[in-house]
């Protein structure tokens, strides 16, 4: 396994949960809304890290904090998760 590689993939965060529907098959996400404003701010100040050279803790740290749910397993990040 290389270093970040994941072996599953979340479709929704702790913070989000489904809600069945009229056919059983099918489910509704309840997702958590973030501002338009909020994000963009959030991508300029990722984009800005790695303008000050390349230092892939600083980005992942940072992207962690945009991701929490994002576990590291199995790579040198891993130290980043709380």
């Amino acid at each position: 396994m290389r270093d970040g590689e994941k072996l599953y993939e979340e479709l929704l965060s702790n913070d989000e949960n489904t809600k069945h529907s009229e056919h059983p098959k099918i489910k509704l996400a309840t997702v958590r809304e973030l501002g338009y404003n909020e994000v963009c701010c959030d991508i300029d100040n990722l984009i800005e890290i790695t303008r000050d050279g390349y230092n892939d803790m600083e980005i992942v740290r940072h992207m962690k904090s945009l991701v929490p749910e994002f576990k590291s397993k199995h790579s040198k990040y891993e130290a980043l998760d709380n």
